[in-house]
């Protein structure tokens, strides 16, 4: 149904059916892209991809009902089922719902949906690793009483500092053996 569109691709029973003015976008299966109407430079691959995305722009959705209820743009849901944390959101990536991140900030989310605003790497459950490299060692607290928030580990050249509770850290100090 495209009116004034330019250089689209469809191919599957109405996929970019609502397409109007939207242009460069590349559907691919029943469905794909179907409600599309003026957004442009977006990819739907596999049936109901991206089905409610009327206008948002420059979207990546691999895999059916991928992105189906997503309405932003500069997203990236890739998986069966596949979206981002918020549906009218932008700058969002999601990788079969497991991992996610946020395509401003740099931020990923393991296995949970909530961003806590802070850290730049989240992981809901439970982290097992053969070895933790640091990247540089961190800046110790003045005090005991410094402000911290329970959980929170600072390794310095001396000691490694643990918030036990909020605002008060115990330190384990560091020696040859």
């Amino acid at each position: 149904s495209s009116t004034s569109s330019d250089g689209n691709t469809a191919v599957g029973q109405d996929a970019l059916y609502y397409n109007t003015t939207g242009a460069f976008n590349t559907a691919v299966g029943r469905l794909a892209g179907v409600s599309s109407d003026t957004g442009s430079f977006n990819t739907y691959l596999g049936f109901n991809a991206g089905a409610a995305n009327v206008a948002g722009s420059d979207n990546i959705y691999l895999g059916h009902y991928a992105g189906v209820q997503q309405t932003g743009s500069n997203n990236i849901s890739i998986g069966a089922f596949a979206r981002g944390p918020s549906l009218s959101g932008d700058n969002q990536l999601s990788l079969g719902n497991i991992i996610f991140g946020n395509l401003v900030t740099g931020t990923v989310l393991i296995d949970t949906r909530q961003d806590n605003g802070t850290d730049r790497l989240q992981v809901g459950g439970s982290v097992i690793a053969t070895q933790f490299k640091l990247s540089a060692l961190q800046t110790p607290p003045a005090s005991s009483a410094d402000a911290c928030a329970a959980g929170e580990i600072r390794v310095a050249p001396d000691s490694i500092y643990v918030c036990v509770v909020a605002d008060t850290w115990r330190k384990a100090p560091l020696m040859n053996f």
